[in-house]
């Protein structure tokens, strides 16, 4: 009996220590929330320039401020800019603009659709997009007033083919438009504007000027583009190499006071004199799959000033 209780007693460590393999897994908590997907800046000004008086990480782009302001916007007119990387399935996918104002979307750097309006309207656009991670860019414009910006998405067609997932490469910089991707072929694609500003309004001579730009939306009002170029009587040229995929396209220009549009050096919009600005100029260019070039040429008579134009695949 006493080697019997000897013995259990060496054997009770050993009984009791392993019954912890014998016990359920229990894994250490996870938190259930999603991280953010977007990230979102915000400026005192119609034009997105200069440091954003205000910047936050959102889950969604879905804002109804009504007669409100953002946090740290004092100013009666302001502009917005959503960033986010977004896994999507792949395949086609539509999205859906409602906004108050004016508001743009690029998907992977690619605008699929435009529009502004004072009252809340609805701006569909189609794109293509991979299975896995895409770069989703909103742009919103306050003109005063009522403030509301959101965007929907959904797949309207599966892929063709599997494609492989793809993982976010960098962080998303707020104020940067997407490039397209790098082309194989020439002419290379720019991936910004050359803008070219004369001291004339006939678009002639030597530049008094040349800059880049990444957008044509200029809303000069009654000030000169630089310090070096004339407040009236100015004009400009906007050229850039594009990649397209085959299709058709729809170009709008919007100015005060002329514009004209060239496509591979061929006149598609030709609104070449003094006008008020509001009327959206448009042309329906069917092109092949490849880069083409694009010039836009404006000219000021006097005045106010403004200058905008975007392009769109239609269906």
């Amino acid at each position: 009996m006493k080697y019997l209780a000897v013995a259990i007693t060496l054997l009770m460590p050993i009984l009791f220590g392993s019954w912890q393999y014998f016990q359920p897994f229990s894994p250490p908590n996870a938190s259930t929330v999603a991280p953010s997907q977007w990230k979102s800046a915000y400026w005192s000004n119609t034009s997105m320039a200069g440091k954003p008086v205000y910047s936050i990480d959102i889950d969604t782009v879905s804002f109804n401020w009504g007669n409100e302001r953002p946090s740290g916007i004092s100013t009666p007119v302001f502009s917005a800019q959503f960033n986010g990387n977004v896994m999507l399935d792949g395949g086609r996918y539509e999205f859906i603009a409602a906004a108050v104002g004016e508001v743009q979307v690029y998907v992977n750097g690619n605008l699929v659709t435009n529009g502004i309006n004072t009252q809340t309207a609805n701006y569909r656009g189609e794109a293509e997009v991979v299975r896995g991670i895409n770069s989703i860019q909103v742009n919103y414009i306050n003109y005063g007033g009522e403030a509301q910006v959101q965007l929907n998405y959904r797949q309207i067609a599966p892929a063709t083919s599997p494609t492989k997932t793809t993982t976010p490469s960098r962080t998303i910089a707020i104020g940067t438009v997407f490039p397209t991707p790098e082309p194989t072929t020439e002419p290379t694609p720019t991936k910004a504007w050359k803008v070219e500003y004369f001291n004339n309004p006939n678009v002639s001579g030597k530049p008094a000027l040349t800059t880049q730009a990444n957008r044509i939306y200029f809303m000069w009002g009654q000030a000169a583009p630089a310090r070096t170029i004339n407040r009236d009587g100015f004009s400009a040229r906007f050229t850039k190499n594009e990649r397209f995929v085959a299709g058709k396209y729809r170009f709008t220009a919007r100015s005060d006071d002329g514009v004209r549009v060239y496509i591979d050096d061929e006149l598609v919009i030709n609104e070449w004199r003094a006008q008020p600005f509001g009327k959206n100029y448009i042309a329906d260019v069917t092109l092949e799959a490849g880069v083409h070039t694009i010039r836009v040429e404006y000219f000021d008579q006097g005045g106010a000033a403004a200058l905008q134009f975007s392009w769109v695949k239609l269906k």
